[in-house]
């Protein structure tokens, strides 16, 4: 195979994830102990190794939690970035801050997939000829796929209450990850009846 067919399948490959949603929800549990409420308040807090990645996820999460009506607040303003985040940080930044709700995003597992796909015809190929790359080999591709916790707790009671996991395979796009996973957990956390 030339490096040209094999650059086309490697766009094209790309392409076709790239076209998928960059979060997909897996799954998500609520303590069915616990009637739902809406929090109106809800502190944001995105664990990170990189200071820039934390900020920018919370900021988005905040945003898109405010354009939803609820007031939030991302927890870098309260607790620098450069320090772990520890339980006495949290229960200091939701008194300070009369938090409702904490919710707190991590990652939780980063995995290397390799799949197969064929080859693509050549876009200038006009003969005709409807059959041409039959028989050539698969092209191999590589992506990470990383798996993303939300946990939401009852400030009160610092009860976890709700829980999703979603994943990704477009990790290193940390503002169209942090967009859309803020997305699609506030629009679950909106049908689940807690904000």
């Amino acid at each position: 195979m030339t490096w040209v067919a094999r650059f086309l399948a490697t766009v094209v490959m790309a392409g076709l994830l790239a076209s998928c949603a960059a979060v997909s929800l897996r799954s998500s549990w609520k303590d069915p102990t616990v009637t739902p409420r809406p929090y109106t308040r809800i502190l944001v807090v995105g664990v990170a190794k990189d200071e820039g990645v934390r900020r920018l996820f919370e900021e988005i999460f905040v945003s898109e939690l405010k354009r939803r009506g609820v007031d939030a607040i991302p927890s870098f303003s309260h607790f620098p970035i450069t320090e772990p985040i520890d339980r006495e940080k949290i229960v200091t930044a939701v008194q300070l801050t009369r938090a409702t709700a904490v919710i707190a995003t991590k990652v939780s597992r980063v995995e290397t997939i390799q799949d197969y796909g064929p080859q693509p015809v050549a876009p200038w190929d006009f003969t005709g000829n409807y059959y041409a790359g039959v028989g050539n080999p698969p092209v191999a591709v590589t992506f990470t796929e990383a798996t993303l916790e939300t946990k939401l707790f009852d400030a009160e009671t610092g009860r976890m209450v709700w829980v999703a996991n979603t994943s990704t395979f477009d990790g290193n796009q940390a503002v169209t990850v942090s967009v859309e996973l803020s997305q699609v957990i506030v629009e679950k956390l909106r049908k689940d009846g807690f904000i």
